[in-house]
């Protein structure tokens, strides 16, 4: 469920992406009319290079047709592909001060943006925004990250090789998890989506949870409202058999954190968000057959293939029926999988038809347009999943990678499935 961060539009394009990185959608829609259209049928047609990369289609490319600079992007994506994010940023920070063009620097900065989010590296982050010989920390994209950049490092420790608990879910399907706060129980939504851990202002105060600064920053939700967030930090965090201590936070209006179902007067209050800087840490099953989830304490296994990957937003590789490679992101905060523009590269279709939707999300509704399949088969590994009338929605548009699609919490429906963030696989078990 993406929300990110809005800012001045005067402000230069490190800042236009700086903080693209933080997502909290919550939607929810219905069908307004439906207009039907002729077939159509498209073949994969990336207009460079640069754009191959961009949706990690390294098999189209021929690596001696590569010039110097797309050399060294090709292999720090593949570095990342392998979750080697030493080597990746070693390689686009050699590639940065090499370089002379402002749009390609802009490529690298985003990218190093991202992998230094993942570290926790927010003083890597402000020397990077330093190289742009301007002093930016007025400025509402840095709130955040100056504020982190003051508190003491995250540690992450393991109570144990495994634990399984019970969880709920909310009427999006998303996983609703029992966690401590500094000793005191909550439940929050497990959600892929929202890269920070998210807390309600009425539940941070009511365990003393305060602001590292009291200047807020402004966050753009799915409705293109926005509303205020604070940084803050959480001294101890326990999910499952994972123990986060030091672990940096948002805080979000209580209010912006309800939500009104389509179609009812129902209001749903959400206490707060484990985002993906807490997920990152993590190994876990959920078997949606008896709403039960199982963390395990991360091992590494060098013999598993990757299918799931992290830059600004985790993503899954997929396939068509005809072997086209596709990549979705990893929502489980999203109450339906959706797809995004950009796979009319790639898929052939039978049908297509127009819809508009009513969203829901943090701040209010609003009405958008969609181009829907009414069907499309996928494959991840050997697991076929088929998806029924399946729309378009809008996505941030800063991100580096241009994924094809969004995997919501539907996936999970009746399945169990894992999501092994070290080893970089999702595995689905009927």
């Amino acid at each position: 469920m993406f929300i990110y961060y809005t800012y001045n539009l005067k402000l230069s394009l490190f800042q236009a992406f700086l903080l693209s990185m933080l997502f909290i959608l919550f939607s929810c829609s219905g069908p307004i009319k439906q207009v039907k259209q002729p077939k159509v049928k498209k073949e994969i047609q990336y207009l460079n290079e640069i754009e191959a990369l961009q949706n990690f289609d390294f098999e189209v490319l021929n690596e001696e047709k590569l010039n110097n600079f797309e050399q060294k992007l090709y292999q720090s994506l593949k570095f990342i592909s392998q979750l080697n994010f030493f080597d990746a940023e070693k390689l686009l920070w050699s590639t940065l001060y090499e370089l002379n063009d402002s749009s390609k620097k802009f490529l690298v900065k985003k990218i190093l943006v991202d992998l230094l989010f993942y570290n926790n590296d927010w003083k890597g982050i402000l020397s990077l925004d330093n190289i742009q010989t301007q002093t930016l920390s007025t400025d509402n994209s840095l709130v955040l990250v100056h504020s982190y950049s003051e508190i003491e490092n995250e540690q992450v420790n393991y109570s144990s090789d495994s634990v399984e608990i019970e969880y709920e879910k909310s009427h999006s399907g998303t996983p609703i998890i029992e966690i401590l706060i500094n000793g005191s129980k909550r439940y929050f939504w497990f959600d892929t989506g929202a890269n920070y851990t998210v807390i309600a202002s009425d539940i941070a105060k009511e365990i003393n949870i305060k602001p590292i600064k009291n200047r807020t920053a402004k966050a753009l939700t799915a409705t293109s409202l926005q509303i205020n967030v604070l940084p803050a930090v959480i001294k101890e965090l326990k999910i499952g058999n994972v123990e986060i201590l030091n672990h940096p936070v948002i805080i979000a209006e209580e209010s912006d954190l309800r939500f009104k179902l389509f179609g009812s007067n129902r209001i749903t209050k959400v206490d707060g968000i484990i985002g993906w800087k807490a997920i990152q840490k993590m190994d876990v099953t959920f078997d949606d057959r008896v709403n039960k989830a199982t963390f395990r304490k991360p091992f590494k296994d060098s013999l598993v293939d990757r299918n799931l990957h992290w830059l600004g937003i985790p993503f899954v590789t997929l396939f068509t029926e005809d072997s086209v490679k596709l990549i979705f992101g990893l929502d489980t905060g999203s109450e339906k999988s959706s797809i995004t523009s950009n796979i009319f590269k790639k898929v052939s279709y039978d049908e297509i038809y127009s819809i508009t939707k009513k969203i829901s999300s943090a701040g209010g509704w609003t009405f958008s347009e969609s181009k829907n399949i009414s069907k499309l088969n996928l494959k991840i590994d050997n697991h076929n999943i088929e998806f029924f009338d399946i729309g378009t929605i809008f996505t941030h548009q800063n991100l580096f990678v241009k994924i094809d699609g969004i995997i919501g919490s539907d996936l999970f429906r009746q399945k169990k499935v894992r999501i092994d963030i070290l080893n970089g696989r999702l595995s689905i078990d009927n």
